[in-house]
């Protein structure tokens, strides 16, 4: 699956500083223990890993829709980023 979601970041130009190999497999492990257990260990925090997940599929989304505009990214915390002053994301 990691390398499915690789291949998709790649396809899309997105950041591989944000969108990292190892951030990736990290959600996918969260994922697992989900799926295959019913609930996330204690020790593995979810929520990061669901900003995450929302990042990537926002990013893809606005590739698809053409939106190369300002928009809220939660990412290492709050902020409000401005693709266009910024010369993109990474």
């Amino acid at each position: 699956m990691s390398q499915k979601i690789e291949a998709l970041r790649d396809h899309y130009g997105l950041s591989a500083t944000i969108f990292t190999n190892e951030a990736i497999v990290d959600a996918i492990k969260a994922r697992n223990d989900i799926v295959h257990t019913g609930a996330t260990p204690r020790r593995r925090k979810i929520w990061p890993k669901l900003v995450f997940v929302r990042e990537l599929i926002s990013m893809i989304v606005f590739h698809e829709i053409g939106y190369a505009g300002p928009y809220e990214s939660y990412i290492a915390g709050y902020r409000m980023v401005h693709p266009e002053l910024e010369g993109g994301r990474d």
